[in-house]
C-alpha cells in the first residue's frame, strides 16, 4: 500500500517581458503560497487524452478518482494495484509545467506501508 499527502505549493510570481525577453518580477520580489488541490488534480490525471481509455480502463480509474476526490483524511491508502495505475497515469500525463513537480514527487514517491487486517471484536 501507499500513502500520498495533499498540500499547498509555492509559486514564484514571476514574468517574462514580451518585448525584451528578460524574466521580471510581477510587483515586489515574493513567493505565495497558493492552495493546490492535490487530490482533485490527481483525480483529474486519471482521464488525460494520452491515456486512450477504453470503457473498462474509463471505469476502472472512475473507481480510482472518486477515492481519491472523496477522501476527508491528509493521507489517502492505496492498494498496490491502484497506486500501479495512479503512477502510470501520472508518469504518462503530457503537459506538466514547473507548478506540478511537487505533485509528481508526491506520487512517484510515496511511502508503502505494510498494513495488517483488524478483526473486529464483538461486544454482549
Amino acid at each position: 500500500m501507499s500513502t500520498i499527502q495533499p498540500g499547498s505549493l509555492i509559486v514564484e510570481l514571476k514574468a517574462v517581458c514580451p518585448h525584451c525577453h528578460e524574466k521580471v518580477t510581477l510587483m515586489q520580489p515574493q513567493i505565495k503560497r497558493v492552495l493546490y488541490n492535490v487530490w482533485q488534480s490527481l483525480a483529474n490525471l486519471m482521464f488525460g487524452p494520452q491515456n486512450h481509455l477504453a470503457s473498462d480502463g474509463l471505469l476502472q480509474r472512475d473507481d480510482l478518482a472518486r477515492k481519491i476526490k472523496d477522501s476527508k483524511t491528509e493521507e489517502i491508502l492505496l492498494e498496490d494495484a491502484e497506486y500501479q495505475l495512479l503512477a502510470s497515469a501520472v508518469k504518462g500525463f503530457l503537459g506538466y509545467t514547473q507548478n506540478e513537480v511537487e505533485l509528481v514527487k508526491r506520487v512517484l514517491d510515496a511511502k508503502s506501508v505494510e498494513v495488517e487486517e483488524v478483526k473486529e471484536i464483538k461486544r454482549k
